[in-house]
């Protein structure tokens, strides 16, 4: 899980992108992936959390992902498990006149678990 905390909003842009799975398309500066699914505008003293990559597969398994994971999610081959992670981006930074840069807190808790 990867948690974000807000510190301050005195700028224009800086927002956290989310995007539908689709097709890979190259811009001139950076790529981005399906339609825009959802936008998060900082807030000074919110919190954004979210799973950094959602689940994980043996690839010679019969389980398949869910729909909502394909719509949502990038799929990544590593040896023989396939992953699923949600496609993501940090908006450029535009401080307004007299603005701040972005100030942010990250944080990232790792875990696994097991079904009994």
């Amino acid at each position: 899980m990867t948690f974000l905390l807000y510190l301050n909003e005195e700028f224009e842009g800086g927002h956290t992108i989310f995007y539908e799975s689709g097709r890979q398309e190259w811009g001139a500066d950076y790529a981005t992936v399906g339609n825009v699914a959802a936008t998060v505008k900082p807030i000074t003293g919110s919190v954004l959390v979210f799973a950094q990559t959602c689940r994980a597969e043996a690839v010679d398994t019969t389980t398949k992902f869910t729909e909502e994971e394909e719509m949502y999610g990038l799929r990544i081959l590593n040896e023989n498990v396939e992953w699923i992670a949600p496609m993501h981006e940090g908006s450029p930074v535009l401080s307004k006149q007299g603005g701040q840069p972005k100030y942010v807190v990250r944080s990232d808790v790792m875990y696994a678990y097991k079904d009994t």
